[in-house]
This record gives C-alpha cells, structure tokens and sequence, in this order.
C-alpha cells in the first residue's frame, strides 16, 4: 500500500481539495483510494497533528474545539487506530491523508515521530506538497487570519526551504513539489491537478468534481473584523467561535447587498518587496524546477521587507475603500436596530413586539387574568 501525505502547503487551494475528496470518499473507495474519517468527522485530517505536535505547536481552536490539549490526544489517538482498522479490513492501494497542518517543525523531531507513525502502515510512504507565489501566499495568510485574530502579520519574505528538507530527511525521499497558479494547474484547478497527479493510476480524474471552499474576503471585510477583535476580543488570537462567525456572516450579507467585494491587493511595491526577499524561490526552482509567472528570479536578492510602523494595521498594508467600508457599518448598524424594533417574543398564544411595549403590557395583563380565571 502507498501512503500519500498532502501537506498543503497552506492557502494553496487546499480546503477545496479536502472538500472535493470528502464528497467522495466511497468513490475513492470503489477505486482503491482511503481518504478516512476520523473520529471528529472532518474534511481533513488535522487532527492526527496531536500525535506528533506537542501542546504550543498545535492550532489554538482545534484544542478548544475538542475540549482541551488531552482530550484532543485521545481523540488522534482514537483516530488513528480507526484508521489502521480500515486499512485491514478494506486493504486499499492507497492510503490518502490531507492537512496543511502538518507543516511546522524547528528540527525534525515531530516530522520523524510522524514518519514512524505512518511505517507502522507501510514503507511506501510520499509527500506531497504545493506551493504558492510569496506575495500572494501573504495576502491569503492575512484574510485568514484576520478571520480569528486581531494580529497583523508583518510582510516579509516567506520561508519554505527549511520545511521542506525536514519532511524530505525524515521521510527519507523527496517529496513531490507542485506550483499552485492558474497557469500550470492541470485544468486550472487543484482538485483536476491533484487527482490527475497523483490519482490517476487507480481512477478517472473526473470521478472528483471541483469544489470551491474558503473563498476569500474582501480588504473592508478583513479591517472590520480585526478592528472588532483587538476591541472586543484582544486576548483571543487564533480562535474562532459563533459571535464572530457571525459578523463575518453579517459582513458578506451587507456586502452582497451593497457592490460586489473585490480581492484585497497589497499596497504599491510591497508585492515586489515580498518577492525579492524569498530566496527560498529560486531554491525551488533550480532543485524542483517549480518555477512561477510572476516572478522575476533575476531581482531575487533577499533584501528583507523594510520595517514600518503602518505594516501594524491592516490598512498600511493592503488598500481599503473607506467610503465602502463606512457603508457596510452603516448598513449592518441599520439593519440591527430595525432587527431590534421588530423582535418578537411568544407568551401563551401571544406574540409580543419589543418595540410596542404600551401594547405588550396590555397583553400580558389580560393573559394573566385570563390564567387566574378573572
């Protein structure tokens, strides 16, 4: 059995990908191909990171989605034997495991505990991973995290080499390096690119339709909620919960209603700064040939990206309409308070409007009496 592990990279379509392979998983299945649930049923396997991740390594709101760092352990735990018994009983060609949340390692311990986890399966065992262009791999980083954080990451040059190499010693072979960009995806598509790579000795490609999954936001979006969260929720970095998928919900809805969102793009020349600092690049391209459009390898130096106080908001870093930005408040505030004025609360029969109290005393007089027989 051959063990395929897609690392990601993150923000290179790979929620897309997961949703596509999840959709079908007994289409997989039919064809030789295991894309397992877990014991926290999810798209991908994020989960298994905790049997190899110690505590401050792990995603924040993975922990506190499964009660705590233990109780995650013992669900990995739980999962991972899960998983070994369907590959007994099912006995697929290939065992396909999915998480851009198994990238991260100062030295190469955790990937090594990784790869003596996944030998207890097989030898036959490939990484794989796709990468992104660094300038537009920071500004999809930035919408995702201003999604759950009031923390601006600082533009600078992107590092992969040294994570790369350490999943490469640990696994002892290289690992299969694609460029995400439109222009050389098979199709123009991760999930047509993927399974066509990877997938297509046991099963036609189009068996896995696309999928779109975490589409991105817009730059007045992105503000609104980091403003919110260094106000509200300053100490809570890293996690999501309903109240602020909520106001992104909300944000989407006004926006809708107001002019199509927009993508955000970073301010004049920190693109070309971003670029010229990723050194890592043009290792890639002489050991990978992965080479990107966008890049001119010539102007490849490693000057680091200047420091500036303005690269601490949002708005010093990417372009903000403020006239669409106000709108949308402006809408979300009316649209609350006419929310409010129409709330309705139900006693016996009665349905009560908050904004008509005078009207709604009466009525509630009258039910009393009415219950005491008067």
């Amino acid at each position: 059995m051959k063990i395929l592990v897609h690392y990601g990279y993150g923000k290179t379509g790979t929620t897309s990908l997961q949703f596509a392979l999840a959709n079908k998983r007994k289409v997989l299945m039919q064809h030789g191909v295991l894309y397992p649930k877990i014991v926290k049923p999810t798209m991908a396997h994020h989960l298994l990171q905790a049997l190899f991740k110690p505590e401050e390594e792990t995603v924040p709101y993975l922990i506190a989605d499964c009660g705590g760092y233990d109780a995650m352990v013992k669900l990995a735990n739980q999962s991972w034997q899960k998983i070994k018994r369907e590959v007994a009983r099912k006995r697929p060609d290939v065992l396909l495991l999915s998480s851009e949340m198994f990238f991260g390692d100062a030295t190469g311990l955790e990937q090594r505990k990784f790869h003596e986890m996944l030998s207890e399966l097989s030898d036959d065992i490939q990484p794989i991973v796709y990468v992104r262009d660094p300038a537009a791999l920071y500004v999809s980083r930035l919408q995702q995290s201003s999604r759950n954080s009031g923390v601006v990451r600082r533009p600078s040059a992107e590092v992969i080499r040294n994570d790369i190499e350490l999943i490469e010693t640990a696994f002892g072979r290289k690992a299969r390096i694609r460029a995400f960009q439109r222009s050389t995806l098979i199709g123009g598509d991760i999930v047509k690119d993927f399974t066509t790579s990877y997938l297509s000795d046991y099963l036609d490609p189009s068996l896995i339709p696309s999928a779109r999954e975490n589409e991105s936001i817009s730059a007045e979006a992105m503000e609104m909620s980091v403003n919110l969260r260094r106000a509200v929720w300053p100490t809570e970095n890293r996690v999501s919960f309903p109240k602020s998928h909520k106001l992104l919900s909300e944000i989407a809805s006004m926006e809708a209603a107001y002019t199509d969102s927009s993508k955000p793009v970073l301010r004049e020349g920190l693109a070309d700064q971003i670029r010229q600092a990723s050194t890592d690049y043009i290792w890639l391209k002489e050991t990978y040939g992965v080479s990107f459009d966008t890049l001119d390898y010539a102007k490849i130096d490693g000057t680091p990206v200047p420091y500036l106080t303005e690269y601490e908001n949002l708005s010093g870093i990417i372009h903000v309409d403020w006239e669409r930005y106000n709108q949308i408040i402006y809408s979300i505030l009316s649209r609350q308070m006419d929310l409010a004025k129409e709330r309705e609360f139900v006693v016996g029969n009665y349905n009560f409007k908050v904004s008509n109290i005078s009207t709604n005393l009466r009525r509630l007089k009258k039910r009393a009496l009415r219950l005491v027989g008067r």
